[in-house]
């Protein structure tokens, strides 16, 4: 691995970050229910001291600023913190070396083998992979030297019913299943976008979720394989959302979200006690996950248009909340992206002209940008340690 990491990553990451904004105006909000009168009123949803949590805690091994030393310390940070570690990928689909099944290109072989060589014994894995872009409006681009690059030469006009599409991507899920061997596999991730952001394509991708989902279950008939769901989204846009998400439930094995609500609720009290219930009860005869998700810690401002209000006291409360929510619902895992506020990193994206508004969720960790214990973290670590 160079000492550079890929900035292209975090890019990634923020540009669907971003759609939340883009939904979470405009609509009338649900009727908010205070946090702390939910877990008053419902014993059933309040952690007893004496049961162990019942879900893992996991983390994705996103880096704080550029350097190998950031990187290590990342991954000596989840190792200490966590029993599950998330590889999220964003990055493309290797398209025509895995319809081939040829070896995929050195850099893609790189960022997978610097995983592997930090996992520990102790820890579980969660793979994530995706057919769609950034923007979950189109098919992922091509995966090789850089990522989400342009189709290379007869595969431009690839589409989710190309039959070379769905074989290359069984392959590439299969190969991936290989390489982490892990407790849980996501094969899309916050598809239900697709329905709004392109709806002509979406008929066509739900049939390439059927053919894809159906042939890795008899594959790995044991392995949870699922889509995870932007719930965010779907709130925001229901008229569209709802029948989208119920194409997609049979193909999944998880009823696993993704979700950042500080965008909408800043002081989580606001936010409807049945943020994740109400979900979840879309398919409750099937286990429940959260995916992503985050919640900062300090107020950022970027303009009037675009700022977050926080403190640490809501970042708290949120965690609690989403806590004790997991293990109320028996949830198989739940996934806080960011490990590291990331201001390093946002000096170098600063330099390279990325948008602002990207710095929204800056303050979302568990360490400050010095490294510095915040006090969710002494929450975090409450509940790891009850597992």
């Amino acid at each position: 691995m160079s000492k550079l990491i890929n900035k292209k990553n975090l890019v990634i990451f923020l540009a669907i970050l971003v759609l939340i904004i883009g939904i979470s105006g405009g609509k009338e909000d649900p009727q908010p229910t205070n946090v702390d009168n939910f877990n008053q009123t419902n014993d059933e949803n309040i952690r007893s001291d004496n049961k162990t949590r019942t879900f893992y805690m996991g983390l994705t091994p996103f880096p704080y600023d550029i350097t190998q030393e950031a990187v290590d310390y990342t991954y000596k940070f989840l190792s200490e913190h966590t029993d599950l570690v998330a590889h999220h990928f964003d990055s493309g689909v290797p398209w025509p070396e895995a319809f081939n099944q040829q070896e995929y290109h050195q850099k893609v072989n790189e960022n997978v083998n610097t995983r592997l060589q930090n996992k520990k014994q102790t820890q579980e894995s969660y793979l994530a992979i995706t057919p769609l872009n950034g923007q979950r409006s189109d098919i992922a681009g091509y995966w090789a030297e850089k990522e989400n690059q342009p189709q290379i030469e007869n595969w431009e006009n690839i589409t989710f019913t190309d039959p070379r599409t769905i074989i290359a991507y069984i392959n590439f899920c299969e190969t991936m299943i290989q390489k982490f061997t892990p407790k849980y596999m996501a094969y899309g991730i916050e598809v239900n976008m697709l329905a709004d952001t392109n709806p002509a394509q979406f008929p066509d991708y739900v049939e390439f979720t059927r053919q894809v989902y159906t042939k890795l279950k008899l594959k790995y008939p044991e392995l949870p394989i699922f889509l995870t769901f932007q719930i965010d989204y779907y709130y925001g846009n229901p008229e569209t959302q709802i029948e989208a998400v119920k194409d997609l439930l049979p193909f999944t094995d998880i009823v696993a979200i993704s979700t950042y609500p500080f965008m909408r609720y800043p002081d989580p009290n606001l936010m409807p006690g049945t943020h994740f219930t109400d979900f979840a009860s879309l398919a409750d005869e099937k286990p429940f996950a959260v995916a992503e998700t985050g919640f900062p810690s300090d107020s950022v401002y970027i303009n009037e248009a675009f700022s977050v209000t926080g403190s640490p006291e809501w970042q708290i409360e949120y965690a609690e909340f989403l806590f004790t929510q997991c293990q109320y619902l028996d949830a198989e895992f739940m996934v806080w992206f960011c490990p590291i506020d990331y201001d390093a990193t946002w000096s170098y994206l600063i330099d390279y002209g990325i948008d602002p508004i990207y710095k929204l969720w800056i303050d979302t960790g568990l360490l400050d940008e010095n490294l510095k214990e915040k006090p969710v973290l002494e929450l975090w670590d409450i509940w790891m340690n009850d597992g």
